[in-house]
């Protein structure tokens, strides 16, 4: 009998009520309802075997399939369990939060340093605009592998704060996608690394994108969960242990 696991460009996000499925090479989004969820959470405590799927658990697996969200054939690990992310009362974002009512007051940035930040995030958004997703995401790690050193907070806000400056500057759309990415990169040309980090919340599904100066203790922004993230370190995926529940 075949085994079922997750494709592997699946990445993925338990909030118990339902899990968030990124197909990253084809740049889709799914949010699983509880049965689907269900299967899911089966199939990885059986590591893909299908002799505990139940004949209407059957049906949805073959629609997990069809969307070509699990697949037949070789073991790939599942995606990390990760905890459902609670609301964050304190500080914000290296990025932009959902919540803020007022917008932040930049402090001033030296003319090269803005000059710098104007190219470097001129370049990002064109690439967003033109490059699929895994694209993206392969250039983001690779520029987060090439700082020789970890920026610290001061850094990172500096570089950001600059970046974000000249979002004003810059045609089109410069959200939170195109300005982490260009403070990734702004950071590797200066010899610094950063985490990134793409999140996910529900109700609605949204995503949100941010950096961090360290992956110690990477903690969830406002109400959103790591989904993805590029770092210096960045360890590959691990299967989890089974248990009950997220």
């Amino acid at each position: 009998m075949n085994a079922y696991h997750p494709a592997p460009d699946i990445y993925a996000v338990d909030f118990g009520h339902t899990i968030i499925v990124l197909r990253l090479n084809h740049d889709q989004l799914h949010a699983m309802p509880e049965e689907a969820a269900t299967v899911w959470r089966t199939l990885e405590c059986a590591h893909g075997d299908t002799d505990a799927l139940t004949p209407a658990q059957q049906a949805i697996l073959a629609e997990l399939r069809h969307l070509g969200i699990l697949r037949a054939g070789p073991p790939t690990p599942w995606p990390p369990r990760a905890l459902i992310a609670a609301p964050r009362t304190r500080g914000s974002s290296l990025g932009t939060t959902d919540s803020a009512a007022a917008l932040e007051r930049l402090a001033a940035t030296p003319l090269g340093l803005r000059l710098s930040a104007w190219l470097t995030l001129a370049a990002v958004t064109i690439a967003v605009r033109v490059l699929p997703l895994t694209t993206l995401i392969a250039a983001v790690q690779m520029a987060c592998r090439i700082g020789r050193r970890q920026a610290n907070p001061a850094q990172a806000t500096l570089i950001l704060q600059a970046i974000r400056a000249a979002s004003g500057a810059v045609p089109g759309r410069a959200a939170c996608l195109e300005t982490s990415i260009g403070a990734v990169a702004l950071l590797a040309l200066r010899g610094r690394a950063v985490d990134w980090h793409l999140g996910v919340a529900t109700d609605p599904v949204r995503f949100h994108a941010w950096i961090e100066p360290s992956n110690d203790q990477p903690e969830p922004i406002a109400n959103y969960t790591p989904l993805l993230t590029a770092s210096r370190n960045l360890n590959p995926r691990q299967l989890p242990p089974c248990g009950p529940p997220y």
